[in-house]
């Protein structure tokens, strides 16, 4: 995957085609183009993580899908669409704070 801050809007919208697109056209979930999606943003917040400026349509677009995802939950059963969502808003969230997903998770403490 060759992303990089000039063509990420591009890659990104392509895999959201391959995604959503047989969502909403006839309640095909394609896994594998999810997993493609999720990888896509994941490289996503590496190449932004320190960058103060993100373009806003990439942003939204980001923020967009997750909506247009959640909103067919309702639709499609087998799959857990509002899970798919979280997971896109996470990233997007990662990608605001500037995180990534490779990022360490706090340690939760234990209580004796």
């Amino acid at each position: 995957m060759l992303i990089n801050r000039d063509n990420a809007l591009d890659f990104f919208k392509n895999n959201v085609s391959n995604f959503l697109y047989p969502i909403k056209m006839g309640g095909n979930v394609d896994m594998n183009a999810y997993k493609e999606l999720l990888l896509t943003l994941d490289e996503i917040t590496r190449i932004f993580k320190c960058d103060d400026m993100i373009s806003k349509e990439l942003l939204s677009e980001i923020c967009l899908t997750a909506e247009g995802v959640s909103s067919e939950a309702s639709n499609i059963k087998g799959h857990d669409l509002n899970l798919m969502a979280e997971e896109i808003l996470l990233r997007f969230n990662l990608l605001l704070s500037g995180k990534t997903i490779d990022d360490s998770k706090p340690v939760v403490g234990r209580i004796f």
